[in-house]
């Protein structure tokens, strides 16, 4: 049985897929949620804290990630047993990646921490260039710095906060740029096991063994977590974090990519930061300063610069017809061929 049958599956005979179709939408959708997701979590974090949160989280989107995956499966081509030494790796960078990100989002405000745990781009394509994976051109370096410059911008101009609800702004900005460094190498970490293992697949395992490490802090936080304190829309915001901005948006997210054009996909994370800062300007009522404004556009516009270019896929060669190689069509037959 295939889960989310209407999603679109992977395009095995790569056609060319339309301006604009379901897969956008799908896209759309999921980095909807994610922006949604980064006040969602901001809400939780006011009874709920972030060492906490994170911990539950980890737990409660591994336990969420196993079954959908065992119920999608992995992509054909994709069998074997992915180094545990890798996968261990990945683990650990994706458990400092929500750990940090959390601690930030608890310290700062959720559009700060929208745009900048959105950088990990740029600290991917930096990884590839140290790696010698990649050759970073002017384009790129411009980018780096215009993405950085942005997210400085955005820190340092930003309205009056209060201490409650923001008490430590600029390092709670640092933790998530540390956090969006983690998710930065994690992405290049696991960029080949994921070609070759399946996407999913990759993703599960390494969540799962981010939730074992996560286990203990986790039973400790069930015993002391206040939940008689917790208000129908922090419980609402806790499941939405964990089932849907966790498990579902990631299950979604890479189903979708393994039919569509990864370029144009990662164009449509640039919009997550957007969706963060209106849902938090709605329920949070945070203000954007208009140095904060410009600041969002630099960071956007320089991740979009330090995108590593797309070498395009050469013409498959076909092979040449029994006849043209000089051999009957019978004593190719009669050879085994």
């Amino acid at each position: 049985m295939r889960f989310c049958h209407w999603i679109p599956p992977h395009n095995a005979n790569g056609e060319d897929a339309p301006a604009f179709g379901a897969t956008d939408l799908w896209l759309l959708a999921v980095v909807l949620i994610w922006g949604v997701n980064t006040v969602a979590s901001k809400v939780v974090l006011e009874v709920v804290p972030a060492r906490d949160l994170y911990a539950l989280r980890m737990v409660g989107i591994a336990l969420l990630l196993w079954p959908i995956w065992r119920l999608i499966g992995s992509p054909q081509g994709t069998s074997g047993r992915p180094p545990v030494l890798l996968v261990i790796l990945a683990g650990l960078l994706v458990t400092g990646q929500n750990a940090l990100f959390f601690w930030g989002l608890r310290r700062t405000t959720a559009d700060i921490a929208a745009l900048i745990g959105n950088t990990s781009p740029l600290w991917a394509a930096l990884a590839l260039v140290a790696c010698g994976f990649q050759l970073f051109r002017l384009r790129n370096w411009a980018g780096f710095a215009l993405g950085l410059g942005g997210a400085a911008l955005m820190t340092f101009t930003r309205q009056h906060i209060e201490p409650t609800y923001a008490p430590a702004p600029g390092w709670g900005a640092l933790a998530c740029l540390c956090s969006a460094m983690c998710f930065g190498f994690y992405i290049v970490l696991t960029k080949g096991l994921m070609e070759q293992y399946g996407a999913l697949r990759i993703l599960t395992l390494t969540y799962l063994f981010g939730g074992a490490l996560s286990l203990p802090v986790a039973a400790l936080s069930a015993g002391h977590v206040p939940w008689a304190q917790m208000a129908p829309a922090h419980w609402a915001t806790l499941v939405f974090s964990i089932a849907i901005g966790g498990a579902l948006g990631f299950a979604i997210w890479y189903q979708v990519l393994r039919g569509a054009n990864a370029s144009r996909s990662v164009l449509y994370l640039y919009l997550v930061p957007v969706f963060a800062a209106v849902t938090a300007w709605i329920f949070l009522e945070e203000v954007l300063s208009p140095g904060q404004m410009v600041g969002m556009v630099m960071t956007t516009v320089g991740i979009y610069l330090a995108r590593p270019e797309v070498t395009p896929r050469k013409p498959a060669v076909t092979e040449e017809p029994p006849e043209a190689a000089g051999h009957e069509p019978s004593q190719l037959v009669a050879e085994g061929h």
